[in-house]
């Protein structure tokens, strides 16, 4: 319920504080998916893994789904 709440208040460190070497494009995918402005976050999920898949194509980034989920 940590978690929960500390979205709900917009209480959210940046996830490359606990993963330092963490890409920064998937952070914003991150950090907008958490976006406590329901106008930032993400209409669908369907948008969100467009942003994903594009990610992984740009950057290369071969990590499978559950890889993908770990870190988020």
């Amino acid at each position: 319920t940590e978690v929960i709440t500390a979205v709900s208040l917009g209480k959210i460190p940046p996830p490359s504080t606990i993963v330092p070497d963490l890409p920064k494009e998937f952070e914003r995918i991150v950090m907008k998916a958490l976006s406590v402005n329901a106008a930032d976050r993400y209409a669908n999920a369907r948008e969100m893994l467009n942003d994903i898949e594009q990610f992984q194509a740009q950057s290369q980034w071969t990590s499978s789904s559950r890889e993908v989920v770990s870190l988020m």
